[in-house]
């Protein structure tokens, strides 16, 4: 018998949006949201999400939109994060830093031939 409610798979697909359950879904909202995404990974991080507790701090910047890999290294080596740290290996302090950081950044412009909209 099931006892789900009809709204369960809706509820679901709703929560799968906000916290992606594998890496390339991470990424993906990372790249579409960019560090609004970043931050909430690192949240869900905190909060016991395997998936974002286990990706490469260096994989979520270079999914951060208009981010290149040596602008993420620069990022990372200012924060004192090795390139294969995963998130939940962060210390406090270069949580901290990574934080401080990435709330600096600016949405990239559009390219003037490709507006957004």
């Amino acid at each position: 018998m099931n006892h789900r409610n009809p709204g369960d798979s809706e509820a679901a697909s709703a929560l799968a949006a906000v916290h992606p359950h594998t890496r390339g879904a991470l990424l993906s909202a990372i790249s579409t949201d960019g560090v609004l995404a970043l931050t909430r990974a690192l949240r869900d991080a905190d909060l016991g999400d395997e998936t974002a507790a286990t990706a490469p701090v260096s994989s979520l910047l270079r999914a951060l939109p208009g981010m290149g890999a040596l602008t993420a290294h620069e990022l990372l080596r200012s924060a004192h994060i090795k390139e294969h740290d995963q998130v939940r290996d962060l210390h406090p302090d270069q949580r901290a830093a990574l934080v401080q950081i990435i709330s600096h950044l600016e949405p990239p412009h559009p390219h003037p031939l490709y507006p957004e909209g």
